[in-house]
Order: structure tokens, then C-alpha cells, then sequence
């Protein structure tokens, strides 16, 4: 699952946990570092600046597209090989 949280300089950032699938309340492991946080101007700069958090993500092959808001302004695809993804989230 992926979520964004906030830090204490009121960025958003981008991170994802593996629950488990017969109990989702139960979190096998969580990324130890953000996925992604704002770097691009239109990131940076908008409505609400200084955010990025995650829509929908699609798997095709390796490769993940994380879709995600930006600065409450605009709409953006991100994407990670899948097995990075795994070892981000590897206990």
C-alpha cells in the first residue's frame, strides 16, 4: 500500500508498506525512507506547496507507475523497478 505522510518541515513524501493479505491490519514492513519526495518546481510550487502523495499504481512487467498529485495543481506518473520496490520493503 502506498501513503504519504508529512515531516516536520511540512513536506510531503511518498512511502509504502507491505500489509499482510488475510489481515491488512497487520504491517509486515513499512520503507525505511521516503519513495519519493518534492524535487521538480511544480512540486515545490503550486496551491499547496511542498507535497506529493500517491493516486493508484500500476504493475506492468518490473516496472511500477506510482500516479500521484503534486502540489495539489497537477497530476504526475513516477516509476521503480518492482524488485527495488520489494527490497525497499525487504524485514
Amino acid at each position: 500500500m502506498l501513503y504519504h505522510g508529512v515531516s516536520w518541515s511540512s513536506t510531503y513524501r511518498v512511502g509504502a508498506v507491505l500489509l499482510d493479505l488475510k489481515d491488512p491490519t497487520t504491517i509486515h514492513a513499512r520503507t525505511a525512507i521516503p519513495l519519493f519526495e518534492p524535487e521538480e518546481e511544480y512540486e515545490r510550487k503550486g496551491l499547496m506547496p511542498n507535497v506529493v502523495f500517491p493516486c493508484g499504481l500500476v504493475v506492468r512487467g518490473n516496472t511500477a507507475y506510482i500516479y500521484y498529485g503534486a502540489s495539489d495543481s497537477v497530476i504526475g506518473v513516477a516509476t521503480v523497478k518492482l524488485t527495488t520496490l520489494l527490497k525497499m520493503l525487504e524485514v
